[in-house]
């Protein structure tokens, strides 16, 4: 007995050891027992006990293949008898698909997404793995703070990991920011808008100096997106959906950046928004470190160096952004918590992601030391002129998101009634604040006639 607690103790020691070593590649494979740095002997216990043995098959659901054709072959080499099945399920179509799936009882993949538009109607569904309880283990702590909700369903339970982190500042065109702006410093570009009301009053020098022919952004849509984040709050209580509170200070700021006539009239993710990220005519667009391949060098391949990133005004928020899940009822889940935490929540996985993909995990471990994985250029950084992406995100928007509410049912309809009545107030000059919430509430009602909306 003597034997085996010095044993069992030198196994924990090893262990914690091996946690504080830090961000090194050459050290984190992935493959590792323990899913958070300096668990107990009891909660190492519980855990799976995977290694680069593990054998399995799953299927995952995305409309990403960049998982599949970029980052597949790098966990292969960490898992090589892990056979990962990807099905390319379209964005719009995920929700209805996967409910058909559980309905008949076949199908169900062995991991979920989560997308942020309707990720809290997935999470109160009650089919996802709880992450933090045993044998996962992973502690909300290692995680960036202001995820931690957008990661918990309704019963306090940790149900998903980022995808990839998705602060959002605004992506600017060099060119146009030179010739209007007379700069393209990151530094003295937020400065000129570093709050709303500065982002109006640099708007109209801007407007005036090219005769109305560029604009600030693209459209109703973006800037509304961006005040809805930054104000982002719990206004949800049982059946009680207080959509005042919630929405009132997005629309009275959003509105008064429209009735500057500063902004385009593009529809938010339309072609003609697509089309504008390679005019001549809009200086910025909102950006998450994902908005960096799919929306800026997607829509302008011949922008390389041409662009910048800087924050948006006031403060930070989040744009997108999908958590990774574990089916409840997945007959695989060894497997598949191998793939999902090597992939999207440990340093290996997000040393690969960033190299191929641009993409950065929520693994707050990955950001501190000498070996922090962006004092290596990203995927993107060089489209960028340069500039080192990642630690911008990481160090100078992700500290001033201020909040976020907890993922529901609810949640998912406020965005559904955001994406229909966005042409409405773009287009009708006549709605104030307060006629918004109104429309707001009367549609919310219509699709939560359960709740009480104030």
């Amino acid at each position: 007995m003597k034997l085996k607690k010095v044993l069992s103790t030198l196994l924990v020691l090893t262990m914690v050891m091996t946690s504080l070593v830090g961000c090194s590649t050459k050290k984190d494979t992935g493959a590792t027992n323990s899913t958070n740095g300096g668990t107990t002997e009891e909660e190492a216990s519980g855990d799976f006990n995977i290694t680069a043995d593990t054998k399995g098959e799953i299927t995952i659901w995305d409309w990403n293949t960049a998982y599949e054709e970029k980052m597949y072959p790098y966990f292969q080499k960490a898992y090589p008898n892990i056979k990962v099945n990807y099905v390319t399920v379209a964005h719009g179509d995920y929700m209805q698909k996967l409910q058909s799936a559980l309905a008949t009882g076949t199908g169900v993949p062995d991991i979920i997404l989560g997308e942020g538009a309707w990720r809290g109607k997935l999470f109160d569904m009650g089919i996802l793995e709880d992450l933090e309880a045993a044998p996962y283990n992973i502690a909300k702590t290692d995680m960036f703070d202001y995820l931690v909700d957008c990661m918990t369903d309704s019963t306090g339970k940790l149900v998903g990991v980022d995808q990839s982190i998705a602060p959002a500042g605004f992506a600017y065109k060099r060119d146009l920011a030179i010739e209007y702006l007379g700069t393209d410093d990151t530094a003295e570009i937020y400065e000129m808008i570093s709050t709303w009301d500065k982002f109006i009053e640099t708007g109209k020098l801007v407007a005036e100096k090219s005769n109305g022919k560029v604009k600030m952004l693209a459209g109703f849509g973006d800037v509304l997106y961006a005040t809805k984040g930054q104000n982002s709050q719990d206004y949800v209580n049982g059946n009680t959906i207080d959509i005042t509170s919630r929405m009132s200070k997005a629309l009275d700021t959003a509105i008064k950046v429209r009735d500057a006539k500063i902004i385009g009239d593009n529809e938010l993710d339309t072609p003609s928004w697509n089309a504008e990220f390679a005019e001549a005519e809009t200086i910025f667009f909102p950006s998450a470190p994902w908005s960096c391949e799919w929306h800026v060098a997607a829509n302008d391949p011949e922008g390389a160096g041409n662009w910048g990133l800087t924050k948006a005004p006031e403060s930070g928020y989040t744009k997108g952004g999908t958590s990774i899940s574990i089916y409840k009822d997945s007959p695989n889940k060894e497997a598949a918590f191998a793939y999902l935490k090597w992939t999207y929540f440990s340093v290996e996985g997000s040393v690969v992601s960033r190299d191929v993909i641009g993409q950065y995990s929520s693994l707050k471990e990955c950001y501190v030391g000498e070996d922090a994985i962006y004092n290596q250029a990203g995927a993107y950084d060089e489209f960028f002129g340069g500039q080192n992406l990642a630690k911008y995100f990481v160090e100078e928007i992700i500290p001033n998101i201020k909040a976020s509410q907890k993922e529901t049912t609810y949640e998912t309809v406020v965005n559904e009634v955001f994406n229909k009545l966005n042409p409405t107030l773009s287009t009708d000059m006549s709605l104030t604040a307060a006629d918004a919430i109104e429309l707001y509430k009367d549609e919310i009602s219509l699709k939560a006639m359960d709740a009480e909306v104030k």
